[in-house]
């Protein structure tokens, strides 16, 4: 369902990448470009930024899309960095990030080439790929010179997600790669020739802010003391607090929070410096309410079309929340299948 909320919102994102890809040298450092959903449970946070994932790429924009941060803090294996800088790799999430980007942009990433000339941390990783490259393709053609090899290792950005979802068996490299993806990702927002219209979407933002469901051994084995890590320790997690992030080229980020969040996490996103805009979600409201019963009705997920009369009895019994509408219309005799 459309609501007015939905249209403010792709209104904001629509206006803060025009100004931003217009060469507005004020355009990065406004808070347009950052913006923040915020309500209570079951106001429709997640419906909104999903709408909005798919209005943003049938309009062309590039959309890097988290469904659910928590993903990002439990499940799938962890391994600790080893070295000066240490941090927690976590695998599994880095991996389905870069498949997720891959599935729907693949044909866009390969358009992409990358850039030089972003820090020396993306210089360091531009490095290892381009070794693995190389040699990947003097295994290919064994007699070929070296400068067909090293063409050959050219780079886009589907490269560099293609080198991420490879390393089944290397934590590190498939979470530097995604953090070369946003990286690039940013760099492309603002090239000065094309522009690429880049949008980051996650959802469950606050949770990149609390404790995770991984933990390691704190003591010996027979007293099993488990040290819950937090969400500062995971380097994947932490990259993605792109909210902080002072510089975001012509790229624009939306973030829903989670108000009932399963592990313990801020309620909602601590301002760190970085001026943002916030987007408060009402729940539905009467009429509301009686457009989504219609539109169970019409889409076949309910028996009969709702009176007036049950659409206001469920609008009181659930105060607007859409997904207890959805578990209480039973109660009425509007069986959603």
């Amino acid at each position: 369902m459309y609501r007015p909320a939905m249209h403010t919102l792709y209104q904001a994102v629509a206006a803060a990448g025009a100004a931003a890809n217009a060469g507005s040298g004020e355009a990065a450092s406004t808070q347009r470009q950052r913006l923040l959903l915020t309500g209570q449970s079951g106001s429709g946070k997640s419906i909104a930024l999903v709408g909005l994932v798919e209005w943003a790429r049938q309009h062309g924009w590039l959309v890097l899309y988290v469904p659910s941060c928590v993903a990002l803090i439990r499940g799938g294996y962890f391994s600790r960095r080893p070295g000066p800088g240490g941090g927690v790799d976590t695998l599994t999430s880095a991996q389905q990030l870069l498949k997720g980007l891959v599935d729907s942009h693949g044909p866009q990433l390969k358009r992409l080439p990358v850039k030089a000339g972003l820090g020396e941390e993306e210089e360091e990783a531009a490095r290892a790929r381009a070794e693995d490259r190389v040699k990947a393709a003097r295994e290919a053609v064994p007699d070929a010179a070296p400068e067909a090899a090293e063409a050959a290792a050219a780079e886009t950005l589907y490269d560099v997600a293609a080198y991420g979802l490879s390393r089944d068996d290397d934590a590190a490299a498939a979470v530097e790669a995604v953090r070369s993806l946003v990286r690039q990702l940013i760099a492309a927002s603002s090239d000065p020739a094309k522009p690429q219209r880049v949008l980051f979407a996650l959802d469950d933002y606050n949770c990149l802010y609390g404790a995770t469901d991984y933990g390691e051994l704190a003591s010996t084995p027979q007293l099993a003391r488990r040290r819950v890590l937090h969400s500062d320790e995971l380097i994947l997690a932490r990259s993605m607090r792109l909210l902080d992030e002072p510089n975001l080229g012509g790229a624009v980020v939306a973030a829903a929070t989670l108000s009932t969040p399963p592990l313990p996490a801020p309620k909602g996103h601590q301002p760190r410096g970085v001026p943002y805009t916030e987007l408060p979600l009402a729940r539905y409201t009467e009429a509301e309410t009686c457009n989504a019963l219609a539109h169970y009705a019409a889409m076949g997920h309910a028996p009969a079309l709702a009176t007036s009369s049950q659409a206001r009895q469920l609008h009181a019994l659930t105060q607007g929340n859409a997904r207890e509408l959805r578990e209480m219309a039973a109660t009425l005799g509007l069986r959603l299948k």
